[in-house]
């Protein structure tokens, strides 16, 4: 590992990583309102205060989850990381609303239970996730931890900015208690993870060869939080070893003591009182303890040991430079990686640790210099005088932009992506990785779009905020500590924003979103009767995603390739909800294990295309052709067009089936508010007749024959899906749904119409015969979303073209 650790400070020297000598002089520190500022906590509206207060009682009524190496273990042993990760999180989560409780009340009756929290989290031999004990990316994970060299993973860094922040909150208290409480956090967070940072190239700080991901904002915006709410009184830093500890020579005299930190020890010795007796005679190897009592004990009985210095680990200020210009650095690096589009190819829940995170860094460096200073490669010194100052004498706000304004249309597509691919109450577009639960929105979104200048994203927050339960805004399940903070900042500013002049302004050409070219100029779909809040069609070049709407329909096609981040196969898949509720689905994630981030991933079934919305191929001998992942397994020849009436995506996708022996092209589209949206409950004759659920395969000719005389595809359906495939496989399409579907009576010309649950109806042309699977959902992450078994309809293809049609 020592070469690793060489290799990676030439390749910092090679790469010319950016450093400052010294932080601007506008430097200041994470603002954040401690328990001292009554006027802040005091002022909250009182409902905020009682249900805060409620969930720190539940906290405090709770025990604390204990913690064993077996459980850390279990990752190694049978790739379970439920376990371990249910117990450390539960910790980080009680602590945050113990604190946030005491802030509230600051009645000391929260105190002792943080104080054995804190210290149950100083206690633990690592904060690394199992999962992530390695120190080269995409290398396997070491069994046990190394505390030597402490891994500065997604949850690490947030341990750190969670104990950083509570220290930061509480430290008025504290230091009353005992001085030993902040500097044993302080000196923890320097040996865990500030000092690591500093130290070792971990590949998310970027180097411009690979890719980056949600991992460096995440992290870095912690590193900021950690860094810069350490005490500001004075600036020391003093590293014991065991050549600093006091020895002894022949002649019996003691070396000189290092008492940097002196300042900071909770008793301090004033050697002028004694003036017959040096600093180095106070010692036990001198003077027995009564005398030394005497001579240093102050009136609570308390004597330290002067050749023993306290000490209490900080960032020099040359240190905060480097943790403040490598932050910078970080931020390029992510940027430099993301789509000029703001897609987030990690999906929509990812938004929250990748963009969110995003604005976390950018606001944490606003907060922590006043500006973002202009960084070069191969730049050594900053210097205030190419920047102005404003009459209070900080430094100007469109300053702040100059370090990132080349990325400003980007940051803020950014922040608004989260917009675009809302469909309605808490369901978001999602492939890959992704939950259609995405999160719900709130201070972080708000305060992104005040920093990008979008009003319309402040009022999505809003309005989403104000619908929200108390559980749902206060995050119960949050852990992040300053995330809670920023709410309580944001509460009352959302719950009293209005937002019905933005709301009605969609019903035009023009949205505050205008400005970003990856939105067509379609009217927005707002219903009367409801209150989802959505902007018009989206189309994200970069991973190819469409992502278009009406009245009635939220319509979503992906094309792209097979190497987004978190992917499954999935190009040419698309989902679509109707009236707000999920009709043709994703699946999702079921939860987390060693296999999910492994060579063995596309064994689990809901990676597999085969489960999206997508064909399998199978040869005579009956095996099974799949989509493949990587960047090679791609659609080609993709073609979207979005207008007033109707949108469409259309592509290639040979090249996504290895091996496939011939063309399939697939075309998506949406007819925009067409009145055809309820068919089964517009004929009687269908409705109102018998029908046939089948749970295996049938063929159309066993299939009773309708008393309907039209064929599908003379019925105008609002959502179409056309295939064609000149090769010699067996084409079998895969549909899946949440709504148990049940066939109707098929047409003739091999043609069928399935009702799904009360939610649509699906009319298939082309197909010889139906079979319906049921997808028990027995995974507890799935069974958030999908609160009972899911639907596979498999259509087999009798024809080359295919059409399928759903209302």
């Amino acid at each position: 590992m020592v070469s690793s650790i060489n290799n990676s400070t030439k390749n910092n020297q090679k790469y010319g990583t950016p450093k400052l000598d010294a932080l601007p002089a506008a430097y200041s520190y994470v603002s954040l309102p401690d328990i001292s500022d009554r006027h802040f906590w005091d002022s909250l509206p009182s409902d905020y205060k009682r249900e805060r207060l409620t969930l720190s009682e539940k906290a405090m009524s709770a025990s604390w989850p204990e913690i064993l190496m077996s459980d850390y273990l279990r990752f190694s042993k049978d790739g379970n990381r439920v376990l371990f990760e249910e117990k450390f999180f539960t910790r980080r989560r009680m602590l945050t609303q113990l604190v946030m409780g005491e802030c509230i009340e600051n009645k000391g009756r929260f105190l002792p239970k943080i104080i054995d929290g804190l210290y149950l989290i100083l206690g633990e031999t690592t904060w690394c996730l199992p999962a992530h004990n390695s120190y080269i990316r995409d290398t396997k994970q070491y069994t046990y931890p190394d505390t030597s060299r402490p891994v500065v993973d997604l949850f690490a860094a947030e341990t750190a900015a969670i104990l950083a922040v509570a220290e930061k909150l509480l430290r008025p208290i504290l230091k009353d208690i005992s001085s030993f409480i902040s500097s044993t956090i302080d000196s923890a967070l320097y040996e865990r993870v500030l000092s690591p940072y500093l130290h070792f190239h971990f590949w998310w700080k970027g180097n411009g060869l690979e890719p980056m991901c949600n991992w460096t904002p995440w992290i870095t915006q912690n590193i900021l939080l950690t860094a810069f709410t350490r005490p500001n009184d004075k600036w020391c830093k003093s590293k014991l070893s065991s050549d600093d500890m006091i020895h002894t020579g022949e002649t019996g005299t003691a070396d000189a003591v290092d008492d940097t930190c002196s300042d900071n020890c909770e008793i301090g010795v004033d050697f002028t009182l004694h003036a017959k007796v040096s600093k180095e005679q106070l010692s036990n190897r001198y003077i027995a303890s009564p005398q030394l009592a005497a001579l240093l004990c102050d009136e609570n009985g308390l004597a330290d040991p002067p050749d023993w210095s306290h000490r209490h680990l900080l960032p020099t200020q040359e240190e905060l430079s480097e943790i403040y210009a490598s932050a910078v650095s970080s931020v390029h690096h992510f940027l430099k990686e993301y789509a000029e589009d703001g897609c987030c190819d990690e999906g929509a829940q990812y938004y929250s640790h990748a963009g969110l995170c995003l604005f976390g860094c950018l606001s944490l460096l606003k907060d922590i210099s006043g500006i973002f200073p202009k960084i070069s490669e191969g730049s050594t010194s900053f210097s205030e005088k190419n920047y102005s100052k404003t009459s209070d004498g900080s430094l100007s706000s469109s300053e702040y932009e100059h370090e990132f304004s080349k990325d400003k249309a980007k940051i803020q597509n950014i922040a608004t992506y989260i917009m675009k691919v809302h469909v309605g109450d808490n369901y978001y577009v999602n492939f890959a990785d992704c939950s259609p639960h995405a999160g719900r929105r709130g201070a972080r979104e708000y305060l992104f779009g005040e920093l990008v200048s979008e009003p319309g994203m402040m009022d999505f927050a809003a309005m989403d905020y104000q619908r929200e339960t108390w559980s749902e805004r206060l995050q119960e399940n949050e852990e992040n500590l300053w995330y809670h903070v920023l709410n309580a900042k944001c509460h009352e500013k959302m719950m009293k924003r209005k937002t019905d002049s933005y709301t009605s302004s969609l019903s035009g050409d023009e949205t505050s979103l205008a400005a970003s070219s990856f939105i067509a100029r379609s009217p927005a779909a707002v219903s009367k009767n409801s209150d989802t809040f959505c902007t018009g069609d989206a189309w994200f070049p970069s991973t190819g995603l469409m992502v278009t709407r009406d009245s009635h329909f939220v319509l979503a096609v992906k094309a792209g390739d097979n190497a987004d981040s978190h992917n499954h196969n999935d190009v040419g898949s698309f989902i679509l909800y109707k009236n707000n509720k999920p009709f043709i689905i994703d699946l999702g994630v079921g939860s987390y294990t060693k296999k999910t981030f492994s060579k063995d991933r596309y064994d689990i079934w809901t990676m597999q295309s085969q489960y999206h919305n997508l064909p399998s191929f199978y040869d005579a001998d009956g095996r099974l052709l799949m989509e493949h992942d990587g960047a090679e397994f791609r659609a080609t020849d993709v073609s979207c067009h979005m207008d007033e009436s109707r949108s469409q995506l259309s592509m290639e996708l040979q090249a996504a089936y290895p091996g496939l022996d011939g063309t399939f092209t697939r075309s998506v589209s949406l007819r925009k508010n067409s009145a055809n949206v309820n068919y089964l409950s517009s004929c009687a004759d269908i409705s109102d007749g018998p029908v046939n659920t089948l749970t295996a395969g049938v063929s159309a000719t066993d299939t009773p024959a309708s008393t309907l005389t039209a064929n599908v595809s003379d019925i105008d359906t609002p959502v179409i899906i056309n295939d064609y495939y000149n090769g010699k496989l067996k084409l079998i399409e895969n549909i899946i749904c949440y709504e148990k579907p049940e066939i109707i009576e098929h047409t003739k010309d091999s043609s069928h119409i399935i009702r799904i649950g009360d939610t649509g109806t699906l009319l298939a042309e082309g197909f010889s015969t139906v079979r319906i699977e049921d997808l028990p959902i027995t995974d507890a992450r799935l069974g958030e979303t999908w609160k009972h078994s899911c639907y596979r309809i498999q259509l087999t293809a009798s024809e080359k073209t295919v059409m399928i049609g759903l209302m």
